[in-house]
């Protein structure tokens, strides 16, 4: 019975860590993309826009999370250059969607800026159905 007890709580507080912390003080960054049906499974990312990125941003954490099974996290830290516009291709790390044949999954851009100390400063998040209508 505390097998079970204990095992539920670790479960709970491992889901707990898939989605980032919010925290209201922070300032929100403006996240946007689109898919095209090419994107699946792709190894190649699509275009990103970051806007309202905070004074002090130094670089940017991107993840992108299957929200229909939420182990798979794709994404990594990258300088996001003037403007705030990624170029397709350029996230490390990054595996594309690829939900089973016929089915439509909920995939979340989440990005957190960073100081140079690697502090979060700010962050935003952005999510759309795949694959695209």
């Amino acid at each position: 019975m505390r097998f079970a007890a204990g095992l539920a709580v670790a479960l709970l507080l491992a889901g707990c860590a898939l989605e980032p912390a919010r925290n209201a003080n922070l300032p929100v960054v403006g996240v946007a993309f689109q898919w095209t049906a090419a994107d699946r499974c792709s190894p190649r990312s699509p275009a990103l826009t970051i806007q309202n990125l905070p004074p002090g941003t130094a670089r940017v954490a991107v993840r992108l999370t299957d929200l229909n099974m939420p182990m798979f996290n794709q994404g990594g830290e990258i300088f996001v250059p003037p403007g705030g516009r990624v170029p397709p291709g350029t996230l490390p790390n990054y595996a594309g969607p690829c939900p089973p044949a016929g089915e439509r999954h909920s995939f979340r851009f989440t990005v957190e800026a960073r100081d140079a100390a690697g502090q979060v400063i700010g962050a935003g998040q952005a999510t759309q159905l795949f694959p695209p209508e």
